[in-house]
C-alpha cells in the first residue's frame, strides 16, 4: 500500500514539476533570455557582474534612479531614449520586486503574552543587582 501511494505521489509531483516553466537562463551572465537581455548585457556587464542585475529586484522607476545613478556617479555613458527605454522593459519585466510568500502579520490580540512586559525587574533593581555583583568579586 504504501509503494503504491509513494509511487502515485511521484507521478502527480513530475506532472507539477514540469507543468512550471522555468525560464531560459543564458549560461555565461546568468540573465534572463528576453527581449532587451542583449542591451543589458552590452550596457551593464561592461562595468559590472551580471550576478548584481540578477541578484537586484526593483520596479522601473527604481532601475532608472538606478541607471542614473550610475551616469552621474560612476561614468556610465549616456544612452539612447529608446536603448534607455527597451534596458529599462527589461529589468522591470524580467527583475521586478516579487510579491512575498510570507503570510501576513498575526493581528495582536493572537500573539502569545510578552513575558517581558510585566517583569518585575526595574532598572534600579537591576542596577542594584550589579552592583552587588560587582563587589562581590
Amino acid at each position: 500500500m504504501k509503494i503504491r501511494t509513494l509511487f502515485i505521489l511521484l507521478i502527480m509531483s513530475s506532472g507539477i514539476a514540469s507543468a512550471v516553466e522555468p525560464k531560459n537562463i543564458h549560461k555565461t551572465t546568468g540573465l534572463i533570455i528576453a527581449p532587451g537581455w542583449e542591451l543589458v548585457k552590452t550596457n551593464c556587464t561592461s562595468c559590472h557582474s551580471a550576478k548584481i542585475i540578477s541578484s537586484q529586484q526593483s520596479s522601473k522607476n527604481g532601475w532608472l534612479k538606478t541607471i542614473q545613478r550610475m551616469q552621474n556617479q560612476q561614468g556610465l555613458k549616456q544612452l539612447k531614449p529608446a536603448t534607455e527605454e527597451k534596458i529599462l522593459a527589461y529589468l522591470a519585466s524580467n527583475y521586478a520586486i516579487k510579491k512575498t510568500a510570507r503570510r501576513a502579520s498575526l493581528p495582536a490580540a493572537a500573539l502569545p503574552n510578552n513575558p517581558w512586559k510585566k517583569c518585575c525587574l526595574t532598572k534600579q533593581k537591576v542596577y542594584k543587582i550589579i552592583t552587588i555583583r560587582k563587589n562581590m568579586y
